[in-house]
């Protein structure tokens, strides 16, 4: 958490001197951008957080441990992989849902295929966008390259933690 943190804020410090040396008001309307995202995250991230909270104390902490936990193994990514590809919505809804699955016992390997199964496959994505606007062959050829990807994953996940340690 440290390290992205330094890593962003240099980023925004070697930005924020680019642009003061650019003429005109780039800066303020950075600064104006800023303050309009940054509106909407501090409505939003609390509010996802809290529901992320409410549905992973509905789930059992037992039943995310052995469905999903670190000890699940294959099956478990598998499983992840699975739930992670019909996780409809943005960032905003599956991060904190993660943090909190995490939080009762699901395996960060489960937790690597459960997001990359929800950047990479996302059904809602494909019902909604891919197939009317790209029609059937395009999704189901990006599906089928595409499937094994969270599986590949999460595998990984495991042999680099089993490596480089927690």
């Amino acid at each position: 958490m440290l390290i992205s943190g330094i890593f962003l804020w240099s980023i925004v410090i070697v930005l924020s001197v680019i642009v003061l040396k650019k003429p005109g008001d780039n800066y303020r309307r950075a600064l104006q951008t800023f303050f309009t995202q940054g509106r909407r995250v501090a409505v939003r991230m609390p509010l996802a957080l809290l529901a992320a909270g409410f549905i992973a104390v509905l789930i059992p902490q037992e039943f995310i441990g052995e469905l999903i936990g670190g000890a699940s193994g294959f099956l478990g990514i598998a499983t992840s992989s699975a739930l992670g590809s019909f996780i409809p919505g943005g960032p905003f809804v599956t991060f904190p849902f993660v943090i909190a699955l995490m939080t009762y016992g699901a395996g960060d390997a489960q937790m690597v295929a459960f997001i990359t199964a929800w950047s990479v496959i996302a059904v809602h994505r494909a019902i909604a966008w891919e197939l009317p606007l790209m029609g059937p062959r395009f999704w189901y050829i990006r599906f089928a390259s595409s499937v094994i990807l969270p599986l590949l994953a999460g595998v990984l996940a495991t042999l680099l933690w089993a490596v480089l340690g927690k």
